[in-house]
């Protein structure tokens, strides 16, 4: 008996655990609802330290789900369900989920790098969850709200979606609605009067007449009036700063994505149709935006150059069959992601790099205003092949001769300059191009007006928030002669430039200054070594 004891416990001993989900003759439920768990549980563990890692576990457990058969609709549904119920909160402002920004990086990570459905599905059920909150006076309009700032922050909704938020909290102020536009005001401010300051004037006289009729004996607390006064007067006026609590801060390792992203350009009051909603408006509204744009594209040029499209393409440099080629595809693409596509179909070979990267920047040069959408299609194009790079430096190199010497008896316009620089300054930001661009600049101690103009607009495109980490490791770079071969010819005159123009001058905000007072000294440190 004992040696039956014995041998029943030696096999137990050597069996494996197996959780009960996975035992036989167990129902481990649907692929949607397993999918709705893991996708919980791995929400609940999201943290700013560690969501770089969850966030690609999480884009690798919805892809596996969409192979198993789940569909797109179900399955971006269910992550926004599962977003939105992880972050709000019924019991206060002070209980809205600490990693709001990591739940909304997670949202733009899959927008950017899968499929651009979820942020659109994500940003519809925000909007239309918060107004329902909102009518209903329940706090869970603050984490919704929240949702909303993060996903503005993170640069997939614009600052005119927020203009609305505001205007539908200034309708019929009360207790609830006035610690909602604080909340909001407050996180977003600077922002908002950065991107529109006109529309910033309109909201403080809106919120300024709101509540010189609001009836105060309806509140508990007569004093949150004045407060809200006092901080819209106080964004109007400068004296508020950017919180550093927002996604751009707390997940430094998504800069590189939340630059490339376009913002969905869409309206509040539009998530409220529910036909509009139904539809995939995300892309025909992006459809509609590339079309207007090359549309005052060509406008512009025919006004320039006054003999249509043919002239334009002269002006431009494309006086090859190849050259138009690539601005065809260029020009006929949806999005980044098209533009790429219908460029690998041309099946570029490295002698024809620089024709690409001229048309690119001369596109960009030639717009009414500045596009990004070409400074995304530089960034994507030069992280896929690394000889692209030096297609694009060569291309800056004959942009800088334009600029000194004219292009058939004329000087570039200022929206040339300007639209030329914000790219130059977009790509040095990112570290795309190093300060090596500048072995074909002319004497920045010696050069023309135009040329003056251009680099101080590049260089403050390029210290703009977001880009002054990289453009440290550049001046680094150039301090140490890491792949300079005449680091000086380069290193003394942006010395002399940046004091010239940055260090000692009241044109430019302080903490530009501040910003190249310490790039100057990495410079002049590796002079004294």
């Amino acid at each position: 008996m004992d040696k039956v004891r014995d041998r029943e416990n030696s096999k137990s001993n050597t069996l494996k655990y197996v959780p009960p989900n996975r035992r036989s003759g167990v129902e481990p439920g649907t692929s949607k609802q397993l999918l709705e768990r893991r996708l919980r549980s791995s929400f609940n563990r999201l943290t700013n330290e560690n969501s770089q890692k969850l966030i690609q576990e999480i884009s690798t457990l919805l892809d596996a789900a969409l192979e198993k058969g789940l569909s797109w609709n179900e399955v971006v549904n269910l992550l926004a369900e599962v977003v939105l119920s992880s972050v709000r909160d019924g019991s206060g402002v002070g209980r809205i989920n600490p990693f709001v920004a990591a739940h909304a990086g997670a949202v733009i990570y899959l927008h950017v790098n899968s499929n651009d459905a979820f942020g659109a599905k994500m940003v519809a059920h925000a909007a239309r969850a918060w107004r329902r909150a909102v009518a209903a006076k329940n706090r869970a309009s603050f984490g919704l709200q929240a949702v909303l700032v993060e996903l503005f922050h993170g640069n997939l909704l614009p600052s005119t979606f927020l203009f609305e938020v505001i205007e539908q909290l200034i309708l019929e102020l009360d207790e609830q609605k006035i610690e909602l536009l604080l909340l909001l005001i407050r996180s977003t401010g600077p922002a908002l009067r950065h991107s529109d300051p006109g529309a910033l004037m309109d909201i403080v006289n809106r919120v300024k007449d709101a509540a010189e009729v609001l009836d105060l004996n309806v509140l508990e607390d007569r004093s949150r009036v004045q407060v809200l006064l006092d901080l819209v007067y106080d964004v109007k006026n400068h004296k508020t700063e950017e919180t550093r609590s927002n996604i751009r801060f707390v997940l430094p390792w998504m800069k590189g994505i939340l630059q490339e992203l376009s913002p969905l350009q869409v309206q509040l009051s539009d998530l409220y149709d529910d036909e509009f909603v139904s539809t995939r408006w995300w892309r025909a509204n992006e459809i509609n935006r590339r079309n207007i744009e090359n549309q005052k594209a060509n406008e512009a040029g025919k006004e320039r150059t006054g003999n249509g499209g043919a002239a334009l393409a002269k002006q431009l440099g494309f006086n090859t069959d190849f050259r138009r080629e690539i601005f065809t595809a260029i020009s006929t693409s949806v999005d980044v992601k098209d533009a790429v596509q219908r460029l690998s179909k041309l099946k570029l070979r490295k002698q024809r790099y620089d024709d690409c990267a001229h048309v690119i920047i001369h596109c960009c040069a030639s717009e009414s205003q500045y596009n990004k959408f070409y400074s995304l299609l530089a960034r994507r194009v030069c992280r896929d092949d690394r000889d692209m790079l030096y297609a694009f430096r060569h291309g800056f190199g004959n942009a800088f001769r334009v600029m000194e010497e004219g292009s058939d008896g004329c000087k570039p316009t200022s929206t040339y300059l300007r639209n030329l620089s914000q790219m130059l300054g977009y790509l040095w930001g990112l570290g795309i191009l190093d300060l090596g661009v500048l072995k074909r600049a002319p004497d920045l101690t010696d050069c023309s007006d135009e040329s003056v103009t251009f680099f101080k607009l590049a260089f403050e495109s390029a210290l703009a928030p977001g880009g002054g980490g990289q453009m440290t490791n550049a001046f680094q770079q150039l301090a140490t002669g890491d792949g300079f071969k005449h680091r000086d010819s380069i290193r003394l005159p942006l010395i002399l430039f940046l004091r010239a123009h940055f260090e000692n001058s009241k044109d430019v905000a302080m903490e530009t200054r501040r910003r190249v007072r310490h790039l100057i000294g990495i410079l002049t440190s590796a002079e004294d070594n």
